[in-house]
């Protein structure tokens, strides 16, 4: 039996910095047992109160349950395990019938989220690591890294995110990666610490360190490795309490963790144990001052070992620290070898992963950590920052709603807080789910918070990414107007004015500050929209200005949804309008606007029911040159520059470049965002790209440079990646000392040209097609003479017509060649789009080419007679990296249980509409001749005339030349019209004789024919 101590009644006025009379010292395992009555050291196992004891315990950890308590036994060279609830002790064994595992002096121990023990040994600097959940069949240590890769060390700590930190004796601390075990070096220079003797991470992710010599206590910011003092006197130990530099260690030793980052420190040369808080307050646990020690000489008398509440409990060279999860802290003492348990102290147990001396664990479960984030309510179409606030480092999220678990997206907490940039357009915060999760070993708590609906209804313009509004001096940026309505409030009716006032001495903005309409479907943000079911409500405007001059003066717009038939109808939050806000173009940098809500109303029915709307706080748009990467426009944030891109060109770039030039997912054209994807023409130094329009070659510009393919000079493309920047009204780009590619020079329409292009997309119809039935309507792709096509890009539409009803599933296409991105597009359920990079085609001239098929079913309730038509936008291709090519195309009909009522039209459906307006008025008819000069829609298309002008048409003028030796045939040609002068002497001889063949260019061609007498007849092919 363990020796009874008497109790030594002490004045409780003498004690400096006592605990609270609750926190009470027993003792739990070690010192004389009956087995060994005559010595307090032994490496006895067995019972742990009577029997069990230790030779200079060290560091301790916590098995998640709060049951098992691991030891570091220094001197018997062991890892002792004493289970609390079976109160036995034992020593870690190599297998299960004994053959105790002999380690070099360790000193420390720590527990991962694994269930791995990892065990610090001082002789041979190392770290051995041993799987708990295997110990049944004995214990497997492996050595983690060499030996002597430490020097001296002399405590460890787990971070919670895959790291242990160690300090050595000669003042270094390093880190070990446990996902590849690569140890640093010291993290920090020779010097900041003397001699640290214990390591703890505090729930932010800080590292406290306790140097035994300074006799202070640190903290380590783990990523910029910044040291900030906590408490102590530095080089001047003591005994006094307080905070800060008020307070005083002597030789601190290993740190433990409680709940709200107090750090629990065992001070062995005032042979107490101490507690820090965050601010560095410091106050005594447990362990009078040696000279209040009983030292009378008996048997039963050990001075500084008397247990009791902490008035009067004595320690003596406290080494190890520990918190369970129910608060109660168990310290190693060396000079009796002893285990103390202390209770009822108020801690509460850390929210941390269990690490060195300061692990958690304990109780029957870990205390969750604490959790919060803000904004935490609204709605944020271009996006914001939501700043995170949690006692753990474990932090994850989601932003469709679903539960968060250790696979979703990790938020990174440094000191307590961290961030999450939202980029969920569609939704408001209610589907930002953020968990915080505490691991040790198999146990494990978590707490978790959502967003929540609006709590008052509000109007206005949300916060951004970047805080204010940024737009360079001439750009104009795309400003979002938002409702958040509070659970049970409903929207139908709306008005409100929207102000631009400029600061003082800042020009006033344009009349061009608009409202914008919106498309839910194909905008390049997608949005949740103000009309039931993803509609577009309609609203009228009313521009406005308050004052005169030209600075400062406020600019407004009255905006009204009225009545039920404007189609608004809000229940949770909407994006009721965008602004165009054009920014001056002499503008400074720096300058401010505020742009502001006033005078929000609206009602619940779309007629009396009022309903109470706030505005939302005034923003702010400030004047900043902000540059973009040309192409890099994912992620989408928004529409203005440095609301969008990550600095990278990947496929999520490329795949906004084809949507947009397929026609899909748009940016407004005067956007930063429509001109960071508007690539070709490339850039030039002192020379900016871009002819405002996103086609075919800018994504293969964008492909190019995301595969860094652009430096190989052989494509005579640009081998530099450009920024654009808006600069005193004109936009700018940077400058680089690579040489650009050549650019195509810019000349005047030859005046021939009228239509030209130099391929065709088509597709051939179909007829008596069953209802219910998948169809593959054939897709060509024709080549113009002088032509070929090293890729193309199309976008297919398939429209319901004469009765016909919807498609319930979207068309598919199927090609014959690889190609780059098919797939459904955008949500739309009539649309395809597909593409080839240059390179993957090879279509020469004259030439016409099946590409696949569009595939799709033709619904069963389709009655006989209607139809679907298949037609085609945004068709584009080019035959390298220099040269944009034109297309042109043809649709065809998909006729169900009926034969095609017509031949198809030879005309495009592009030449039908320039020259007419809409490809189904009659006057675009084939044999149609609106401008009555004898020649038909049809041969004028051939041709390449211009069917609304009389004097357009093919003219051969003749002349003699050469004093009358030779005649001449002059004629206006049409660029990529092949012209075949052709002759005979006879009319009545049925063949044509080839005479001169020219080539149209758009100018003025000549055809030269000897004068040989007698007579001619002469004639002219025209062929595309």
């Amino acid at each position: 039996m363990r020796p009874a101590w008497p109790l030594v009644l002490l004045l409780a006025g003498l004690l400096a910095g006592s605990a609270p009379a609750q926190t009470t010292v027993s003792t739990l395992s070690g010192g004389p047992s009956s087995s060994n009555p005559n010595s307090a050291s032994g490496s006895a196992d067995g019972n742990t109160q009577s029997a069990a004891q230790f030779n200079t315990p060290g560091g301790m950890v916590f098995e998640a349950t709060g049951t098992v308590l691991w030891l570091a036994d220094t001197v018997n060279n062991t890892v002792r395990r004493l289970d609390l609830t079976a109160g036995t002790t034992a020593t870690l064994a190599t297998n299960s019938s004994g053959g105790n595992i002999l380690f070099n002096s360790p000193v420390d121990v720590a527990i991962d989220a694994s269930t791995n023990l990892y065990i610090l040994t001082r002789t041979d600097g190392r770290i051995h690591r041993v799987d708990l959940r295997n110990l049944s069949f004995g214990a497997v240590v492996t050595p983690i890294v060499p030996a002597d890769t430490f020097t001296a060390p002399n405590a460890l700590a787990f971070d919670g995110v895959g790291n242990l930190y160690v300090v050595e004796e000669a003042g270094a601390l390093r880190r070990v990666a446990l996902s590849n075990l690569t140890v640093s070096a010291s993290l920090l220079p020779a010097g900041t610490f003397v001699t640290p003797r214990g390591v703890e991470v505090l729930d932010n992710g800080r590292i406290a360190v306790s140097d035994g010599t300074r006799h202070t206590i640190h903290l380590v910011d783990p990523n910029t490795l910044a040291v900030t003092f906590l408490a102590g006197v530095t080089n001047t130990p003591g005994t006094a309490t307080g905070s800060g530099a008020t307070a005083q260690f002597n030789s601190p030793q290993h740190l433990g963790k409680a709940g709200n980052n107090i750090l629990v420190v065992a001070d062995r040369g005032n042979h107490q144990v101490r507690l820090v808080d965050v601010a560095g307050n410091t106050s005594v646990l447990y362990g009078i001052q040696s000279n209040f020690w009983d030292n009378v000489s008996a048997p039963t008398i050990f001075p500084g070992w008397a247990d009791g509440t902490a008035l009067f409990a004595e320690s003596r060279l406290p080494s190890g620290v520990v918190v369970d999860g129910s608060g109660t802290t168990y310290v190693s003492e060396q000079f009796y070898h002893l285990i103390r348990r202390v209770t009822g102290a108020g801690l509460t147990g850390p929210s941390g992963v269990g690490s060195g001396s300061g692990g958690s664990g304990g109780g029957s479960t870990l205390n969750p950590p604490s959790l919060s984030f803000t904004p935490n309510s609204g709605y944020f179409p271009q996006g914001t920052t939501i700043t995170v606030s949690s006692s753990s480092t474990n932090v994850f999220f989601t932003t469709d709603g679903s539960q968060p678990d250790t696979n979703s997206t990790r938020v990174n907490i440094v000191g307590g807080t961290g961030t999450i940039p939202w980029s969920n357009t569609t939704n408001d915060l209610t589907a930002l789910r953020v968990m915080a999760l505490l691991v040790s070993g198999t146990n494990s708590a978590s707490a978790s918070v959502s967003g929540i609906p609006a709590t008052a209804t509000a109007l206005g313009v949300p916060a951004g990414l970047n805080g204010s509004i940024l737009g360079g001096a001439g750009a104009t940026v795309v400003v979002p107007v938002v409702i958040n309505l509070r659970s049970n409030d409903t929207l139908r009716s709306l008005q409100f004015r929207v102000e631009v006032t400029p600061a003082t001495g800042v020009p006033n903005i344009s009349d061009q500050f608009r409202a914008l309409s919106v498309n839910p479907t194909n905008d390049f943000i997608p949005v949740t929209t103000s009309a039931a079911s993803g509609g577009v409500a309609t609203f009228s405007t009313l521009p406005y200005v308050l004052g005169a001059g030209t600075t400062g003066v406020p600019r407004g717009l009255v905006v009204s949804f009225l009545g039920t038939n404007s189609g608004l109808n809000v229940s949770r939050f909407a994006l009721v309008t965008m602004l165009a806000v054009p920014i001056p173009a002499t503008a400074t940098n720096g300058s401010t606007y505020s742009l502001n809500i006033v005078l929000p109303s609206g009602t619940s029915d779309g007629a009396i029911t009022s309903v109470a709307i706030a505005p939302g706080e005034v923003r702010t748009i400030t004047v900043t040159n902000f540059a973009y990467r040309v192409g890099d426009t994912s992620s989408r944030g928004w529409y203005n520059a440095g609301d969008f891109g990550d600095g990278n060109l990947d496929n999520a770039d490329v795949n906004n470049a084809f949507a947009a030039a397929a026609g899909l997912r748009l940016p407004f054209a005067f956007s930063d965002a429509f001109d960071a994807m508007d690539a070709f023409p490339e850039d030039a130094p002192g020379t900016v790209g871009g002819d405002g329009q996103i086609r075919f070659l800018d994504w293969q510009i964008i492909l190019l440079r995301s595969l860094r393919l652009n430096t190989n000079p052989a494509l005579n493309v640009s081998t530099t990646n450009w920024l654009r920047f808006w600069s005193d009204g004109q936009r700018t780009n940077g400058t680089t000392s690579l040489v650009p590619a050549g650019r195509l020079a810019t000349s005047v329409p030859p005046p021939g040209l009228v239509w030209f292009r130099q391929a065709a997309l088509g597709a051939l119809p179909l007829e008596n097609v069953t209802a219910g039935a998948t169809v593959n309507v054939p897709v060509f792709a024709r080549v113009g003479r002088s032509a070929n096509l090293s890729g193309l890009q199309f976008r297919a539409v398939v429209n319901p017509a004469d009765g016909a009803p919807e498609l319930a599933q979207p068309p598919q296409f199927i090609g014959l060649t690889q190609l780059l991105n098919p797939g459904n597009t955008s949500g739309l359920l009539n649309t395809i789009a597909a593409g080839w990079n240059i390179g993957q085609l090879a279509l020469p001239a004259l030439s016409s080419n099946v590409l696949g098929f569009v595939r799709f079913t033709v619904p069963a309730s389709a009655p006989a007679g209607s139809r679907y038509q298949v037609s085609f936008a945004n068709a584009d291709g080019a035959p390298d990296f220099s040269t944009q090519y034109d297309f042109e195309t043809r649709g065809a009909s998909v006729w169900v249980q009926r034969a095609a009522a017509a031949p198809p039209s030879l005309i495009s459906d592009e030449w039908k509409t320039t020259f007419f307006g809409d490809a189904a008025s009659p006057s675009a008819e084939d044999l149609a001749d609106p401008d009555g000069d004898g020649v038909s829609n049809v041969l004028e298309y051939f041709a390449g005339t211009n069917p609304t002008q009389s004097g357009s048409r093919v003219q051969l003028t003749p002349g003699w030349r050469n004093s009358g030796r030779d005649l001449g045939f002059q004629l206006l040609s049409a660029p990529g019209k092949l012209y075949v002068l052709e002759g005979k002497s006879n009319l009545l001889d049925p063949n044509w004789l080839p005479m001169a063949t020219n080539m149209g260019d758009g100018q003025m061609q000549e055809f030269i024919q000897s004068n040989t007498g007698g007579l001619r007849f002469y004639r002219l092919r025209v062929l595309p």
